[in-house]
């Protein structure tokens, strides 16, 4: 039975990513029956000249079990002998033979490896962040420029890649640097808004299919309830609330939209 830590990074540090193996080795040791696991019973050479560990050591557990010191005995009909015959074990997967000591497996050194391993799924999100300028006071809607007085809409979209690991939503986050917030959500021109007599910043989200759903930023950053607050410049829209959904499946995405006044 083994347990195992996943570990943060692969064996050249960089962090893990979906699809990534993590390889266990598995090393058991000779012992006398009884003793297992209690670092008092290993076998550590035989009476063939055979030393186990065979290395600098066999840690298992809080103490290491130092090599045998080699004994060549006469064969003796009258005596029972301990001898070494295990082989030298290699993953038929991996190619890789390990001992106790980290070091090559060997032949008769009273040891023997496995290989197992499981493979990591995780999420492997993408965000993307754009822009498109629906108006400005000089062109309107024709050809508009993101000059002052325009209404640029931000589209922030947060993808899941094909064969990920479901993702649990937090906050995404957004400084506006200065620019002010649509209040109304418009396409451009005042009374062409999406939802007309808003009094605050609104905010769509799309949950990457067809549903649409709206929440409300207002200035003071005090209405969190429904997800969506501005507060010091900073646009914050809790996803699980805002979006109506607390998981991003694999291949599925959201959209987050707001639109801004060029200062």
């Amino acid at each position: 039975f083994v347990v195992s830590d996943i570990p943060l990074v692969d064996d050249t540090a960089n962090p893990l990513a979906n699809g990534d193996i993590a390889v266990m080795s598995l090393v058991v040791q000779a012992t006398v029956d009884g003793t297992d696991g209690t670092n008092t019973g290993e076998i550590v050479a035989d009476d063939n000249g055979n030393t186990s560990p065979g290395g600098g050591g066999f840690t298992n557990g809080p103490t290491t079990v130092t090599a045998g010191v080699a004994a060549t005995n006469a064969d003796d009909t009258t005596t029972m002998e301990t001898v070494f015959n295990d082989t030298a074990f290699t993953d038929l997967v991996t190619g890789a033979t390990i001992d106790g000591v980290g070091a090559a497996d060997a032949d008769q050194n009273a040891q023997q490896s496995s290989y197992s391993s499981y493979t990591m799924g995780t999420a492997a999100l993408t965000v993307t962040k754009t822009s498109s300028t629906l108006y400005d006071p000089i062109n309107l809607e024709t050809s508009p420029k993101a000059i002052p007085g325009a209404f640029v809409r931000y589209t922030v979209t947060i993808d899941n890649a094909v064969g990920s690991a479901t993702a649990t939503l937090t906050n995404i986050s957004d400084a506006l640097l200065g620019s002010t917030m649509d209040p109304v959500l418009s396409n451009g021109g005042a009374g062409n808004a999406i939802l007309p007599g808003s009094t605050g910043f609104n905010i769509r989200i799309f949950d990457g299919a067809s549903t649409e759903t709206f929440c409300l930023a207002d200035g003071s950053g005090g209405d969190a309830a429904d997800g969506c607050t501005l507060a010091a410049g900073i646009i914050t829209v809790v996803l699980g609330t805002a979006a109506g959904t607390a998981v991003l499946n694999a291949t599925e995405s959201l959209t987050v939209e707001f639109n801004v006044i060029v200062p």
